[in-house]
């Protein structure tokens, strides 16, 4: 089992963004937060599980 906390308030994944061209972006928020999880989960310690192998996950989220 991981434990690993990321301060700061949750932030929903952004829908698509498209280009003038139609070429599909994430959002910078949402790539920004998406990045600090990942930063958060490698300072835990943990390491990354292989491709396809099936997770559950469960998320506390405490909103002071």
């Amino acid at each position: 089992m991981i434990h690993f906390m990321v301060p700061g308030d949750p932030v929903p994944k952004g829908r698509p963004r498209f280009t003038r061209s139609g070429r599909a972006y994430t959002p910078k928020r949402t790539a920004d937060y998406e990045r600090k999880v990942r930063q958060c989960f490698k300072g835990s310690g943990a390491e990354p599980f292989p491709e396809g192998t099936p997770l559950r996950m469960v998320i506390d989220i405490n909103l002071a």
